[in-house]
């Protein structure tokens, strides 16, 4: 199936898989863009080669040339736009740990344990690594300031 892609596409796996690394990188309306292209390459990838029977082979190569036709006619300003707005993981991590916030609070209000712990917990248990400052520094913005605001209300 790797060489009917390679010949489909003309591309490497190394390069099949970059492709789809910058395809995370799009937004939804990019994202949009190239699956409405992406169908129209697979009817012209169906109609030329007939002797390959799985929709689903022709599909992938077709979503790999649309990913890289899509990406030739990026400028290099907007090239480097995409890669400077996904650059900052830690905002993902951050959002991440928003989804496991009422676990932290519990075990860092309830049971009494340290952040290193609640970082050790958090991977051992939900298989989500993160630095226990992240933690700490998170529980400064959100704690913290609820209770600043807590406090102006009353």
């Amino acid at each position: 199936m790797n060489n009917i892609i390679e010949n489909l596409t003309k591309k490497t796996i190394i390069q099949r898989k970059s492709l789809l690394k910058s395809f995370e990188k799009f937004d939804d309306l990019q994202h949009y863009e190239i699956i409405n292209n992406k169908n129209l390459l697979f009817h012209k990838l169906k109609s030329k080669n007939k002797e390959i029977e799985k929709n689903s082979i022709l599909e992938l190569a077709a979503l790999y040339i649309a990913i890289d036709e899509f990406m030739e006619q990026l400028n290099e300003i907007d090239k480097k736009l995409i890669k400077f707005k996904n650059k900052n993981k830690s905002n993902l991590k951050k959002e991440k740990l928003r989804q496991y916030w009422s676990i932290v609070k519990e075990l860092k209000e309830l049971k009494k344990m340290s952040f290193r712990d609640i970082a050790l917990y958090l991977k051992k248990y939900h298989k989500f690594n993160i630095s226990f400052s992240t933690i700490f520094q998170e529980w400064n913005k959100i704690e913290i300031l609820k209770e600043e605001l807590d406090e102006k209300i009353n």
